[in-house]
């Protein structure tokens, strides 16, 4: 498992030990008018540690003594982009020394490329990388890849800052990062941890299998709150384990529905998930694309 720490001084440390590569970042196209958006809002988790809602999926803000590292960025725009900075800025007046992306979904990846532009370097999963290259959004500024990319685990300590990048297989994308601050006890879930109904990305080899060994890998985590990717408040450990147990239970269910013969066709419909608060009526779960491998994964 290879370690890197990238200092605040030379983050592209990180590329001499060979787990990390770098790629150069694009120059931002020229932004188009964003329609109008609901107002960004910063919530304070616990000292130092903010979560900001809205507009994408949610971003985590950990200050440190000389600096600020950012997991996600929201859905694309520059209105978005200098808003989300903004209410950084209402927090503290240090800079963001660095960012994480938690997976290529333009509403957590969307301003990579304008903190590129303005000198941060954002890190991210090799799958992450791999599947933007190929990811279809017409936004402007598009997403783009890291600059640094990790395989299994990368620290980064950047602003007085501590963060431990964490890749633990293939969950609701093939590129998901889950991000642990051990001296602030919080995780970063990004959309392996969330407060509505998951889902799984398997055009993008997203899989249950590697989103269970994700979860399993959090629960050992010395942790407080898990910041979810999308929901409006942190989630406690004790809610973690909850929705550990929720994911479990409906893997179960799904299983023993297709060891019992249920066709494809009839599977979802078949799955009780009501007690579990979560609909997959949706094409999210339905389309074809979704549907047969869940099975063909189900089947195994």
């Amino acid at each position: 498992m290879h370690k890197t720490k990238i200092g605040a001084v030379a983050l592209a440390l990180s590329l001499m030990a060979g787990a990390a590569f770098a790629q150069a970042p694009a120059a931002p196209a020229a932004p188009a008018a964003p329609p109008p958006q609901a107002p960004l809002e910063i919530k304070q988790v616990k000292p130092g540690v903010y979560m900001v809602t809205g507009n994408g999926g949610n971003s985590t803000v950990v200050l440190g003594s000389t600096g600020v590292i950012v997991v996600d960025t929201k859905n694309p725009g520059r209105a978005i982009y200098d808003e989300l900075n903004a209410r950084i800025k209402s927090v503290t007046p240090l800079p963001v020394k660095a960012v994480l992306i938690t997976h290529h979904h333009a509403d957590h990846s969307g301003n990579s490329s304008l903190y590129l532009a303005d000198g941060v370097s954002v890190v991210g999963h090799q799958g992450y990388l791999k599947s933007i290259q190929t990811y279809v959004n017409t936004a402007n500024p598009r997403p783009v890849g890291p600059s640094i990319v990790y395989d299994k685990e990368l620290t980064v300590s950047a602003g007085g800052v501590t963060a431990q990048a964490h890749h633990w297989g293939s969950g609701h994308t093939q590129g998901d990062t889950v991000v642990y601050f051990p001296a602030q006890k919080i995780v970063a879930g990004g959309d392996e941890v969330v407060a509505v109904t998951p889902n799984i990305d398997y055009p993008f080899a997203g899989s249950f299998s590697g989103w269970l060994t994700s979860l399993d890998a959090i629960a050992k985590l010395d942790f407080d709150y898990v910041i979810p990717g999308h929901g409006n408040d942190p989630i406690s450990k004790a809610d973690f384990l909850v929705y550990k147990k929720k994911w479990e239970t409906f893997i179960d269910r799904a299983r023993a529905q297709v060891k019992a013969g249920t066709p494809k066709d009839k599977l979802l419909a078949s799955i009780k998930t009501d007690d579990l608060g979560w609909s997959i009526a949706s094409p999210n779960w339905s389309a074809a694309a979704r549907l047969d491998p869940f099975y063909a994964e189900l089947s195994k």
